[in-house]
């Protein structure tokens, strides 16, 4: 038979762990999402149906690190992302549900531990589900609301600043590089943490290296840094 993957969201991956392209695909109307797995002679054969409502978005990756693909399903309507942990043959069992606002979209990022983390919702509003490395997730922060007054942007310092804390420059080094002083890197680590709504400087630093990963800090800024 033949897939067609015009009904909703999709993603590719070695489900069965057979060597071949196996196929997922989210029927958005009806709260499904359908696992197909590739045959010998190109086609593909229905191996599951599980229901996640409105499914609008999905990543394969190994979520849980057994060698095994999992899935995270967004949901805008629902508010939600749902994890399906792979069992290695094709099938999925439900293992979490995590509620997140304006979740049209995930990605999967390779954390600095080695494990996965989730960044549910657009470039510039993301969330990040910090993965535990059991396939669980907890979640770093929260997605600025647009009725927020407070101002949230961050300033052409702070973003120099937030950059060169995600790749690993202590306070001393960045006060160094930029030609300012300890105190005010200081400061501006505060208001980056106050606008981006982390509270370690561990977090910190996750935070802004998913936002370089997903380039919501602009081009110039991290090209000064190379400079």
């Amino acid at each position: 038979m033949s897939v067609r993957l015009t009904r909703g969201p999709f993603a590719y991956g070695d489900f069965g762990r057979r060597g071949r392209l196996d196929v997922v695909v989210g029927d958005t109307r009806q709260g499904r999402v359908h696992v197909y797995l590739e045959r010998r002679d190109g086609g593909h054969a229905p191996a599951g149906l599980y229901l996640v409502d409105s499914p609008s978005s999905i990543v394969a990756a190994d979520l849980d690190g057994d060698g095994f693909l999992d899935l995270a399903i967004a949901s805008e309507p629902a508010g939600s992302v749902t994890v399906l942990n792979g069992l290695g043959d094709g099938r999925f069992r439900f293992l979490a549900r995590y509620p997140v606002e304006r979740a049209h979209h995930v990605n999967a990022v390779i954390n600095t531990r080695g494990g996965v983390d989730l960044v549910v919702g657009s470039p510039e509003n993301p969330v990040v589900l910090s993965g535990n490395g059991d396939g669980t997730f907890n979640r770093l922060h929260r997605t600025r609301s647009a009725h927020k007054k407070q101002d949230t942007s961050l300033t052409a310092r702070e973003r120099q600043v937030a950059q060169l804390a995600a790749l690993g420059y202590r306070a001393g080094e960045i006060a160094a590089r930029l030609t300012i002083g300890i105190r005010t890197v200081e400061t501006h680590l505060e208001h980056v943490r106050g606008k981006l709504g982390v509270r370690s400087k561990a977090d910190l630093v996750r935070v802004a290296a998913l936002r370089i990963a997903f380039s919501v800090l602009s081009t110039d800024d991290r090209q000064s840094l190379d400079t």
